[in-house]
């Protein structure tokens, strides 16, 4: 029963206060009984749905975790990706460097040489 609910023996002292007797504190009794009942009922009834109100909202932040978590995935991938592509850039860019420098001075070792002839 609710907290509030009274014990058979309060609702018969209350009922008597009230100058019930017989039938009619009987069926004060039987009334203030179901009506704890029903208090009872709805509070479970409140419960329930705050209950299910909160494991709906944890499985809602659930799913944004998740979401971001995968977002957070694929920018790191593509980070990682991007990084990769600016490794292989500068890479090339100092393979093209050096073979410009090489021919460069190949270039000018060889004019030196036909001056010489």
């Amino acid at each position: 029963m609710a907290s509030t609910a009274a014990s058979l023996q309060q609702l018969e002292e209350l009922g008597e206060s009230l100058v019930y007797t017989g039938v009619e504190l009987t069926d004060f009794i039987l009334k203030q009984q179901a009506a704890d009942r029903a208090e009872g009922q709805a509070e479970r009834e409140v419960a329930e749905k705050e209950r299910s109100a909160r494991e709906k909202q944890a499985e809602r932040e659930a799913a944004q975790k998740k979401r971001e978590a995968v977002q957070n995935e694929r920018e790191a991938a593509e980070k990682e990706k991007q990084m990769q592509f600016e490794l292989i850039k500068a890479r090339e860019h100092r393979e093209y460097e050096e073979k410009l420098k090489q021919y460069e001075l190949a270039k000018a070792k060889n004019k030196g040489n036909m001056k010489k002839s």
